[in-house]
């Protein structure tokens, strides 16, 4: 299942090579806030590492508010542990499907 809200995933991705890239990911459908790992509606998979950083995902998503012409209240900066609350992990051997 989709989730309606549309949370993505805003920060910094740090390649093996460690160079970074600026990212947004397309819509998650699981977050599990234990492991702090992800997966969107593309089918990526992201673990999430590091301390939250505010002020870079606020400057992301100023970015893509102006690259996509969002209005600012489509946008809002959320907690992990408020994100987990909505989209939970798929249990093991389960299905997306309602």
């Amino acid at each position: 299942m989709q989730d309606p809200l549309g949370f993505r995933l805003v920060g910094i991705h740090v390649t093996p090579r460690e160079s970074q890239s600026v990212r947004v990911s397309s819509p998650l459908i699981e977050f599990d806030v234990r492991a702090m790992t992800a997966r969107t509606a593309s089918g990526r998979r992201y673990h999430l590492a590091g301390p939250p950083d505010e002020r870079v995902a606020a400057a992301v998503i100023r970015m893509h508010v102006r690259r996509w012409g969002l209005e600012a209240s489509e946008v809002a900066l959320m907690e992990p542990r408020y994100v987990s609350l909505t989209l939970a992990p798929t249990p093991a051997g389960g299905s997306d499907a309602n």
